[in-house]
């Protein structure tokens, strides 16, 4: 069947901004950088590896690019979400942007929100950005008056700052640079809850949101990055508790993408040769949860770069029975 021209509907906003010292910088989707790197942190990363983690390369294997199980082919093929109602954050660029062009392809209805009308005019043809809780209402709103409601949201907006020397002071932590970081990643909580899970509850709908390993690791000079994705990560284990009395019908799904080198990544202070995985892989595994493929993941945290197959296979009764896959406390048995 060839693929049918998407229905792609745009919001736009502008681009708000807080003063940091004498320049201004942008809260959202934008990297405060000025980067130097930093041996001992580049070797504390690279020790650990940036998609292995919670279930290494001897356990699982670990894929760097699309591989058969989630290969989008098939659901592209057959307009899998031919009807479907769509909602990208953060999707102008990176990870966000392929995301929302893989859903079109495959026959999504796709909402876009871009932060201002330029962008609208550069990326229309793929998709936009939205980051503002403030514009979290527009969005869903518009989508229910444009599309009747929404069947997908996945959120992809998110921000993180080079490492730079005042990073290593530990008094740095809670100052501007620093809650800007925590406060707007945070504001995913709310946009999901307030706004998206009643339209979702109608469809049985699914939340997709794009947490990071950085959630599970305690990286020097990264405190802000890694307790914002924490936070949305424990967040999204939430979602289903809630689900079970108010929202039944909504799953919610935490994924780490995988290492891609993106803008934002390229910005971070790390070396580019750390981001080995493809934007593609992440699409592909995403479009895979969206279409109802590994439901038992609901509220679990899981990467984009693990074998689906094998993951089924040899961890998803352990997981389910030690609830696992989640954050807890752990001591060794």
């Amino acid at each position: 069947m060839p693929e049918a021209s998407p229905n792609i509907f745009c919001v736009q906003h502008s681009r708000p901004v807080i003063e940091q010292g004498a320049r201004s910088v942008g809260t959202i989707g934008t990297v405060i950088s000025n980067v130097q790197h930093d041996p001992t942190l580049i070797d504390f990363i690279a020790s650990r590896g940036l998609s292995s983690l919670l279930l290494s390369a001897n356990q699982v294997t670990l894929h760097h690019d699309v591989y058969p199980a989630v290969d989008p082919s098939q659901l592209i093929s057959n307009q899998a979400f031919q009807g479907k109602r769509v909602i990208v954050t953060g999707a102008s660029r990176g990870i966000g942007e392929d995301v929302a062009f893989t859903f079109a392809r495959a026959g999504a209805s796709i909402v876009l929100v871009a932060r201002t009308e330029s962008q609208v005019d550069a990326v229309e043809s793929r998709i936009l950005e939205h980051v503002q809780n403030a514009q979290v209402e527009v969005a869903v709103t518009r989508a229910v008056e444009r599309f009747g409601g929404g069947d997908v949201l996945v959120a992809v907006a998110g921000t993180a700052r080079g490492i730079t020397p005042s990073r290593r002071r530990i008094h740095m932590i809670g100052g501007m640079p620093w809650k800007s970081i925590v406060v707007a990643s945070s504001m995913l909580f709310g946009l999901t809850e307030k706004y998206a899970l009643p339209h979702l509850e109608k469809s049985h709908g699914r939340i997709i949101a794009i947490t990071s390993i950085s959630s599970q690791l305690r990286v020097p000079f990264a405190s802000d990055y890694c307790v914002s994705k924490h936070a949305l990560t424990r967040f999204m284990e939430f979602v289903p508790i809630v689900a079970n009395t108010e929202h039944p019908k909504v799953l919610a799904f935490p994924v780490h993408p995988g290492a891609i080198l993106t803008e934002l990544s390229k910005a971070s202070g790390y070396p580019a040769e750390l981001f080995n995985d493809t934007v593609g892989l992440a699409s592909a595994y995403i479009l895979h949860l969206a279409a109802g493929n590994a439901d038992w993941l609901n509220g679990r945290y899981s990467s984009a770069c693990w074998d689906i197959t094998e993951l089924e296979r040899d961890w998803k009764e352990k997981a389910l029975e030690k609830g696992a896959l989640v954050n807890k406390l752990y001591l060794p048995q």
